[in-house]
């Protein structure tokens, strides 16, 4: 389009083709890790929760949380399984979760894209509802949650003392 203008302005398009490419290839990445966390988060209790019984600290707990831990060693292997971060020479290891939840990633950006844009509405009849969906879900887990009442009044009413 851009060399249609004028052919020394065919570098602006170029360059948006490859910025957008590089764009979705970290973004992809990113959504991959959130993928992890959605298919840990259907354990029960979950694998960085303060309730898991068997959870061993491999890192000083006076420095790293519990979700620091998991995400550091299991979801992108920054650390090894000491928690020592890797050096060059050393052995590395992938994540094995990581790896399938970013191979699925870019099965749906394939499908999503391999036919055209016509294809794309149906892609929005899937995501556009869904969030809707998570959100009312969310509402309501978060309205039967005990203790609930105490935040609604307090969102409501202010803390005692305070004047609006």
């Amino acid at each position: 389009m851009f060399r249609g203008i004028h052919p020394r302005l065919s570098g602006i398009g170029v360059a948006s083709v490859f910025s957008s490419y590089i764009i979705c290839w970290y973004y992809c990445v990113i959504i991959s890790w959130s993928l992890v966390y959605f298919v840990a988060a259907f354990k029960n209790p979950l694998p960085w929760s303060d309730n898991r019984e068997d959870f061993e600290w491999k890192c000083d707990p006076a420095t790293t949380t519990r979700a620091e831990q998991f995400f550091m060693i299991d979801v992108i292997r920054f650390y090894d399984d000491d928690c020592k971060g890797y050096e060059d020479g050393d052995a590395t290891l992938f994540s094995v979760p990581a790896f399938f939840a970013t191979l699925f990633v870019w099965i749906v950006v394939f499908l999503a894209v391999f036919k055209g844009p016509g294809s794309s509405s149906y892609l929005v009849w899937v995501t556009v509802p869904i969030p809707t969906v998570f959100i009312i879900i969310m509402i309501i887990k978060g309205a039967t949650l005990e203790g609930a009442k105490d935040g609604y009044d307090m969102y409501l009413k202010g803390t005692p003392g305070q004047e609006f």
